[in-house]
């Protein structure tokens, strides 16, 4: 999946044993009239394949999807999803629009249709 590098944190270390993690946002261009902003991260020997690269780069990167079940006080079961990133490398021939541009009276999607929502 190739996403443009929208932000990126620092490297958070947690308990006693040494975990590291790494969140960033990259944004998904693959449909440029409804781009979307992911949250992902990168965990323990991971967290250092973001050094080499800053904001606005488009970058190629493959992740899995991971889901985590927690019980709060009240008994309520809840699913955390993350996407987590193991590998990451740049795309050639730079950067790509984070954000493009669509001109403020044009009230139709892409085929036509004005009230087509992407959800």
């Amino acid at each position: 999946m190739k996403v443009v590098i929208e932000s990126i944190g620092e490297i958070q270390s947690f308990g006693d044993n040494g975990f590291t993690k790494r969140e960033w946002v990259g944004i998904d261009n693959s449909n440029p009239t409804y781009p979307t902003p992911i949250k992902f991260e990168l965990i323990k020997d991971k967290c250092s394949l973001l050094d080499p690269f800053t904001a606005g780069q488009e970058v190629e990167i493959s992740y899995n999807i991971t889901g985590r079940r927690w019980t709060n006080a009240q008994g309520k079961e809840i699913i955390f999803n993350g996407f987590q990133v193991w590998k990451l490398e740049g795309v050639t021939g730079g950067t790509g629009d984070m954000h493009p541009q669509r001109d403020a009276n044009d009230a139709t999607a892409a085929d036509g249709d004005p009230d087509d929502l992407p959800f």
